[in-house]
């Protein structure tokens, strides 16, 4: 078992792991801490009744890609035996590290913790379009449609409702 001292060590460093590495040309740096935030504020804001255990995942649940690194979404995709072991993978390393894994979570916190992955991503692309970035045009439309699709077959509508909120919202521009 992890000491704490080690597995406070491990948790900084990977917090540390940049996102979007395959795309040189994002205009914001994004490493896991920021994402891990940002989904667990998704569904802070977002969830009628956010279990701790759903916040914990959502703090926790790529901290893994310490070992892997962040693989893309659509390699994962396109490559499932690929996904299956770069997942098997992180866990593992959650669990040597952090002494946590997400193979106990609910079927409904699953759903949750995927969709607000999804939607943090998809805010990641809008911001990088909206100040220009029209180099991630295609990679945000294709995720569009990705949640689009995902909601319909039971991701929750809470997370549709929030993207079309924010995609004609003036408030990005007010920050």
């Amino acid at each position: 078992m992890k000491s704490q001292a080690e597995r406070l060590v491990y948790s900084f460093r990977a917090s540390r792991v940049k996102r979007w590495h395959t795309h040189s040309y994002m205009i914001y740096e994004d490493t896991v801490g920021h994402h891990s935030h940002g989904v667990a504020m998704i569904i802070l804001i977002l969830h009628p009744d956010p279990p701790a255990s759903l916040l914990k995942a959502a703090l926790l649940h790529d901290l893994g890609e310490k070992r892997t690194g962040d693989m893309s979404h659509w390699i994962k995709k396109a490559n499932p035996e690929l996904a299956w072991t770069l997942s098997d993978l992180e866990d593992v390393a959650l669990k040597e590290n952090l002494h946590h894994s997400l193979d106990s979570m609910l079927p409904n916190e699953y759903l949750w913790l995927k969709a607000a992955d999804a939607l943090h991503a998809w805010m990641v692309l809008r911001e990088n379009l909206m100040c220009g970035n029209n180099a991630m045009l295609e990679v945000y439309q294709r995720l569009t449609l990705d949640i689009e699709k995902k909601v319909q077959g039971g991701w929750p509508l809470e997370i549709l409702s929030a993207m079309n909120d924010l995609s004609g919202n003036k408030l990005w521009y007010d920050f």
